[in-house]
């Protein structure tokens, strides 16, 4: 996989879209190193563990691989606040070293967020949910890995049954070409026999959302 040439040492992904934050932070700190598989080079991290323990960040950032020099640090954030945790990181930037931030949707006040949008060596990037242009793009992209062809009909009928959350649509996109295997094309029938409405998902997140405060 390309290393993706990225001055920032802090990358924070936040919003919504919590399949495209995933698939976004595994692609951000897999692209940072030269073998992902080797745990040395990439570490996952839980965003209370830190939060706990302050210093564990800033020793795992500056911690030397055995092997290779570049490392990555994958960190899924929880709803502790980790802006007291990141900001020494940021005064003291590690070399060779990528921090990627998986959070949810984090409001405009958000320390995090705010300390990741001024500082120069940080990146704060939104992830929406997905749009029509995006599930069409989703569509296009898995029907050509999968050698298959889709008619206008089903792609229509499809597109309003998937939903904003990237992973949730890849999960039913590849349900739906597992499917179709060696039919060379994707009909009607295929999408109303397989896909779920997912598109519902979205509306509950938010109606769970708005209780939950």
């Amino acid at each position: 996989m390309r290393r993706t040439d990225i001055a920032a040492v802090v990358i924070l992904l936040y919003g919504r879209n919590t399949g495209l934050i995933s698939e976004r932070g595994r692609r951000l700190a897999e692209t940072a190193v030269d073998d992902p598989a080797d745990p040395f080079q990439l570490v996952t991290l839980d965003g209370d563990a830190i939060a706990s323990d302050p210093l564990r960040l800033l020793d795992e950032a500056n911690t030397v691989g055995l092997f290779a020099s570049r490392r990555a640090i994958r960190i899924k954030a929880t709803s502790r606040n980790l802006a007291p945790v990141v900001g020494p990181l940021l005064a003291a930037p590690p070399p060779d070293t990528r921090v990627v931030v998986e959070a949810g949707d984090l409001n405009p006040t958000s320390p995090l967020r705010q300390l990741c949008e001024k500082a120069p060596n940080a990146l704060a990037i939104p992830c929406n949910e997905d749009d029509a242009a995006a599930i069409d793009d989703l569509i296009a992209e898995t029907m050509k890995a999968a050698g298959l062809s889709i008619d206008p009909e089903a792609r229509d009928l499809l597109r309003g049954l998937l939903g904003g959350d990237r992973l949730t649509t890849r999960n039913e996109l590849d349900k739906l070409t597992l499917f179709a295997r060696g039919s060379g094309a994707v009909t009607a029938d295929d999408v109303t026999a397989v896909v779920g409405d997912v598109s519902m998902l979205a509306i509950d997140q938010l109606v769970d959302a708005c209780f939950l405060g």
